[in-house]
């Protein structure tokens, strides 16, 4: 799903008018898009899952852009009834600020840690429970993650300009799903990864169109 280059520079002015962040932006309309197809129950927060760059623990504070070293957080916000496009991203806006401050992600490094540690076989077991228990209460939350921005500048292919770009992520454990955002260009899109015989390509359109709408201003 694109939201293209004019929509998007709206996005971003939007997103600088109310202080938050173009992950802010799309992480509320995921958000939204999750009340509108799950109707979760008011009132009650509802984890999602969002992936956060781990390498700002690096000494050097970074690393090259091909290098993946990522972890997840997991905000939770509550669906209110009849709230405003504005008012949910101040929630998302703050639950992430929170997060931000708090080591944001570093409880996932110590968790990889732990894996090698356990080795394949028991992480392996571990993850499998968790698949099981998520089918069980038949609610895994989605995990967004964005890459940002492909490449500041026009990529270029033995002298061939690339005028489209966009990243798609790995599938993960059925039912879960894994939605990666990135941007060339000036073009935001939205890709998601899923097993179809878990879930309904159908659902998942509708959902992806939903987001999109949510970001239409």
């Amino acid at each position: 799903q694109r939201i293209e280059k004019e929509p998007f520079l709206k996005l971003a002015a939007y997103g600088k008018q109310h202080g938050a962040t173009i992950n802010d932006i799309v992480l509320t309309a995921l958000y939204r898009a999750l009340f509108e197809m799950i109707y979760p129950e008011a009132g009650k927060p509802m984890p999602v899952g969002v992936t956060v760059d781990l390498r700002r623990y690096l000494p050097e504070k970074k690393a090259g852009m091909i290098t993946n070293l990522s972890g997840v957080v997991n905000p939770a916000i509550p669906r209110i009834p009849g709230e405003k496009f504005a008012a949910t991203l101040a929630r998302v806006t703050a639950n992430m600020r929170e997060l931000k401050a708090n080591a944001i992600g570093f409880p996932t490094a110590l968790t990889f840690e732990m894996y090698s540690r356990l080795g394949f076989s028991a992480t392996y077991q571990w993850f499998k429970a968790r698949v099981e228990k998520g089918k069980q209460d038949n609610c895994v939350p989605p995990v967004l993650s964005n890459v940002g921005i492909i490449s500041e500048s026009k990529m270029v292919f033995d002298k061939v300009p690339v005028t489209d770009a966009y990243i798609t992520g790995p599938l993960v454990p059925a039912p879960g799903s894994l939605i990666i955002a990135s941007t060339y260009e000036g073009v935001l899109t939205l890709t998601m990864g899923y097993y179809k015989a878990a879930t309904s390509p159908k659902a998942i359109q509708w959902f992806l169109k939903q987001v999109a709408a949510e970001l239409s201003f």
